[in-house]
This record gives C-alpha cells, sequence and structure tokens, in this order.
C-alpha cells in the first residue's frame, strides 16, 4: 500500500493497493509512480505515452489475453509468455532499454529479432543431458512463428498508442520451405496395436486402462485431432452425422487454432468411447480422458508420455521408418484419407487447417491417389483428342493443311 496523489484524482489518497503480492513488483511499480510524480504532485498529470516500460506493456498484454481477457488457450499464451519474458525482456535488460518507445526505432526491433535463440535445443531429446544446453538458432518455422508472434505485440503497442510504427513488418525471411510430413504404415499401425495388447498381456495396464489407451490412439488415428483435443473430448463433442447413420466429432474451438472442426468417425471409435467410463466432469461435460481437475495441459502431458512409450515399445523389433510422436496419428489419417480419394478440400477442413495451403505443403509429397487419378485423366484426354482427330481427320497435321488450302481458296 502506498500513500499520495494519483492521477486523475483531486484529493490525496492515503492507502492504494499497487495490486501485486510480490514485494519487488510493488517496488517497481513504487517507482513508476514516482517518476511519473503521481505520489509528490498534488496535481499529476497522465504519464506520457512513451514512458510505458516493456515489463509493463507485457504485463497488460498477458492479462488481455489470458484467462481473464480473450482466453486465447493455455498453449499458445504459454509461447507469448516465453516470448515476452525470455526473449524480449531479458534482451532489453541487457542493452539497458527500459521504455516500449525505444521499438520505435527499426534497427532495435531487427537486433532484438535476430537475437532470438531456441532456448532449450536438448528438450525432449531422449539420452540427452537434463542439463541447460548452449542456446543454438531458431529452426526456420519457428522462426517464423516467433516473427509473427512479435508484430502481434507491436501491434498491440501500437493501439494502445505507446509506438507508431510496427517495424517488425519489415523483417522478410524469404519464402518457407515446408517440411514433408509422414505417418505410421499399415505395417507399422499393426505394431503400435500388437504393443498395446503387449503391454497389457504383461501386466503393466490392467484391462481397463488397455482399453483407454487404444480408445485415444483410434481417435487420434480416424478423426486426426492433435492430442490437446483428443484428451478433452467430452460428451457433447460426439454429435449425430448431418447426413446418414453414424456419429461425428464436433469442436467448435481447437486448443491450439480456435478453429472448428467436424469429421466423421468409425463406428470402431464409437464402441470405443462408449466402452469407457466418463473420467471426470465439469461444467455439465463428461469427459473420458480428463479428470476436469486440475490444468488440462498436465492430463495432455501425462497422455503424451503415456503414448511415447507405447511407440517406443511398438518399435523394439522393428523401427519405424520415419520418427513417431503423438503427431504421427494425424499424419497417418491425413494421408490415408488423401490416398483414398478424399477431396484435399475435405480433409484440410477435418483437419482444422487455415488454410487449403497448410494441407497441401505437408501432405502433397504422399497424395498417391491424386497423382495416379491425374496421370490417368491425362492419358484418357489424350486418347480421347487422337481418336477424334483420327475419325475426322486422320491426323491433326492434314486438318491444319486442309484448313490452309480452303482459306486460300476464299481469298
Amino acid at each position: 500500500m502506498v500513500a499520495g496523489s494519483l492521477r486523475f484524482e483531486s484529493r490525496r489518497v492515503l492507502h492504494v493497493s499497487t495490486e501485486t503480492n510480490h514485494w519487488d513488483k510493488a517496488l517497481a511499480t513504487v517507482a513508476q509512480w514516482e517518476a511519473w510524480e503521481a505520489l509528490t504532485n498534488p496535481s499529476p498529470t497522465p504519464a506520457p505515452q512513451d514512458h510505458m516500460t516493456i515489463t509493463e506493456a507485457a504485463q497488460r498484454w498477458i492479462e488481455l489475453k489470458g484467462p481473464h481477457g480473450e482466453n486465447i488457450g493455455s498453449a499458445a499464451l504459454g509461447k507469448y509468455v516465453v516470448l515476452l519474458y525470455q526473449r524480449i525482456i531479458p534482451w532489453c535488460e541487457e542493452h539497458d532499454i527500459q521504455f516500449v518507445a525505444a521499438f520505435d526505432n527499426a534497427t532495435t526491433v531487427t537486433d532484438c529479432f535476430l537475437s532470438f535463440k531456441n532456448l532449450n535445443p536438448n528438450r525432449n531429446r531422449k539420452g540427452q543431458s537434463p542439463a541447460p544446453a548452449p542456446a543454438v538458432p531458431l529452426a526456420d518455422a519457428m522462426r517464423r512463428a516467433e516473427l509473427e508472434r512479435f508484430r502481434g505485440f507491436l501491434r498491440f503497442c501500437i493501439g494502445q498508442g505507446w509506438l507508431k510504427n510496427n517495424h517488425a513488418m519489415k523483417i522478410q525471411l524469404g519464402r518457407a520451405t515446408p517440411s514433408a510430413k509422414y505417418g505410421l504404415t499399415p505395417e507399422e499401425e499393426a505394431q503400435v496395436w500388437d504393443a498395446i495388447e503387449l503391454v497389457s498381456n504383461r501386466g503393466q495396464l490392467d484391462q481397463y486402462n488397455s482399453r483407454e489407451l487404444r480408445a485415444l490412439c483410434l481417435v487420434m488415428r480416424y478423426a486426426g485431432l492433435r492430442i490437446s483435443d483428443a484428451v478433452a473430448l467430452d460428451h457433447t463433442q460426439l454429435v449425430r452425422r448431418e447426413h446418414g447413420d453414424g456419429y461425428a466429432i464436433k469442436i467448435m474451438s481447437q486448443q491450439k487454432t480456435q478453429e472448428w472442426v467436424r469429421v466423421p468417425i468409425t463406428r470402431e471409435v464409437f464402441d470405443a468411447l462408449h466402452g469407457l467410463n466418463f473420467k471426470g466432469e465439469r461444467d455439465g461435460k463428461r469427459y473420458w480422458f480428463y479428470t476436469g481437475n486440475g490444468e488440462r495441459d498436465t492430463a495432455v502431458n501425462n497422455w503424451r508420455n503415456r503414448m511415447a512409450r507405447l511407440f517406443r515399445l511398438a518399435q523394439q523389433d522393428r523401427p519405424f521408418a520415419h520418427p513417431a510422436s503423438t503427431h504421427t496419428w494425424r499424419h497417418t489419417f491425413s494421408i490415408s484419407m488423401l490416398n483414398s480419394g478424399v477431396d484435399v478440400k475435405m480433409v484440410s477442413r477435418w483437419l482444422g487447417h487455415a488454410s487449403i495451403r497448410v494441407t497441401e505443403a505437408h501432405y502433397g509429397h504422399a497424395n498417391r491417389a491424386t497423382h495416379v487419378a491425374s496421370e490417368q485423366a491425362y492419358d484418357a484426354a489424350l486418347n480421347s483428342e487422337r481418336s477424334e482427330d483420327h475419325r475426322d481427320t486422320g491426323t491433326v497435321a492434314a486438318k491444319i493443311i486442309r484448313f490452309r488450302r480452303t482459306r486460300a481458296k476464299t481469298n
């Protein structure tokens, strides 16, 4: 609590909360108020916009986007926390930059962005030391993602009147080279299903836990859901198909992209879900793979670890052709649908991609059915054209010669 005159207050205020339980943050707030003469000036004026600190701007952004604001999702919010508190703010402290207004300089913005590094290169790498490793340059995809988040933060600062220009928009990374995605082959899928039975028979999982693991794998394999959406699946998201018999999974807002999806599921997936007891309930929603208590990310990470152990067991005798993770189920679903002749636009919609270009970039290399159908259509078109030419005129060349002779006679 502090005493003094605050901005926009006509009288002296004796006790004002700094709105924090952290002593250092409270002292920083008091220091900021004193810098604005908010506690000493009997007629204080609003602080100049160029006196907004980087730390305070970051805090306001998090408050706006977090649980009490737009609620963009814990995973996406966590990435902004890393950007702001592990990249931008430490760089600003190192270069003695305190105020947001410093980013009205293009060189400052560019230098800040170029400082972004992979802060934990050993993360999720088997056999690597858990000790912090030297920072390395970001991968191409992560650099692009961080640049977009950096631009978003600066747009927010402009909207608040703290900045005049978004110089991050001038940073160009060149054309991205999408990485090809690979799923499981039918033989590799069989190895996974056999591994589930194996852990059950060994007593590492009881029959119910084995069915639970198998059901989650089926949901991800035949609906193409990310694990964050599959773990949070509740009974209200299982709906009747719009046409014909059967069911579909409908998610109004995916955890990662906030895009909506509605994808049909097989009878096997439906039966696997209804063979389970609900694990928990919250806000009238009953969950199959989540208790509803605690953080959802914790449940997702637990399931991700179980899936990783399952994939390792499945590869004991014969390794997969490509590295496998929980996302491999999503790739398997996508490639199998495309190779079965499903329109790429519909597959993109089922995946919840914001653009069909994302789907084509990731899975175009594996779209064998489209390639085969296109080549067959090419052959059929040429054969039809040749048949018409032979039936009418014998050859295309003969047709051209007769056309020229007819026009010469006319002239």
